[in-house]
């Protein structure tokens, strides 16, 4: 059976090459231009990195930085039941297919902030792709489908109404760990607002560091609207651009926290 082909609905694949990293989907949407982004930018050592995937869903960007960037090892982690069985499923189809090695993948169901610091120190690198839906800007319409589906809730609502509560809640955890700890990679959405994103690094005992050169996607149509009615100082301040074709973008911004 071809990847992508176990659905229960049409889905619109963003990333079309995701379709050989991510055989069985479920319910779960297709991998975005945003999952993209996240698996192009994490850096990773190739034949040396050991990942610890957290949030990782269908199992897409781990299996990403084994297969096409080379890491040595990754251990998918999420909360969900539903993620964790259809990240083992692809996870035995590469195996099967001889394109992953068993002893390269582990999988751990649990809230990150049920994980130890001797889980995190057995890696280089901590990735976390947090679901980041800022609902103050979304249609009620939207708020009551994602409120209705207990996996479209924790993989698209970032707690709060801005979008950053769940990244916080993770920054806590990360600051509670003993130091020394492996580096943290987060990519966040600029329409969150980059001074927001910037006070809220400051307010934790870490350092960091966002990249240069952010990547520009176009915005979720969800957003669209809100888009519409910023004035001009809101949109500059959500990094938001209008194309010349009337569609508006955001960048999205790398970001990598430690605790030396």
């Amino acid at each position: 059976m071809p990847p992508g082909s176990i659905t229960n609905r049409k889905i619109h694949w963003e990333w079309p090459e995701a379709r050989k990293y991510t055989p069985y989907l479920g319910d779960f949407d297709a991998p975005s231009l945003f999952a993209k982004t996240t698996a192009h930018t994490v850096p990773i050592r190739r034949g040396k990195s050991r990942i610890l995937d957290i949030g990782c869903g269908t199992g897409i960007l781990g299996t990403y930085f084994l297969i096409a960037k080379g890491a040595k090892s990754v251990t998918f982690n999420d909360v969900l039941s539903k993620g964790i069985a259809v990240t083992f499923a692809n996870l035995d189809w590469h195996v099967e297919n001889h394109r992953i090695k068993e002893p390269q993948v582990k999988c751990l169901k649990a809230g990150f902030a049920e994980i130890s610091r001797n889980v995190a120190v057995q890696h280089d690198l901590l990735v976390f792709n947090p679901p980041q839906l800022p609902m103050d800007h979304v249609s009620k319409a939207y708020r009551r489908h994602v409120g209705a589906h207990a996996w479209q809730k924790a993989f698209r609502d970032g707690r709060g109404g801005d979008g950053l509560g769940i990244t916080k809640e993770f920054l806590t955890w990360y600051e509670g760990l003993r130091r020394p700890l492996p580096p943290a990679f987060i990519l966040l959405s600029s329409f969150l607002v980059l001074n927001k994103i910037k006070d809220m690094l400051n307010g934790f005992e870490i350092k960091w560091t966002i990249a240069e050169s952010p990547t520009r996607i176009p915005l979720r149509r969800i957003l669209v609207e809100a888009a519409e009615k910023f004035d001009d100082t809101e949109r500059g301040d959500r990094s938001l651009r209008r194309t010349k074709g009337g569609h508006w973008t955001k960048e999205l911004l790398a970001v990598t926290v430690r605790r030396d």
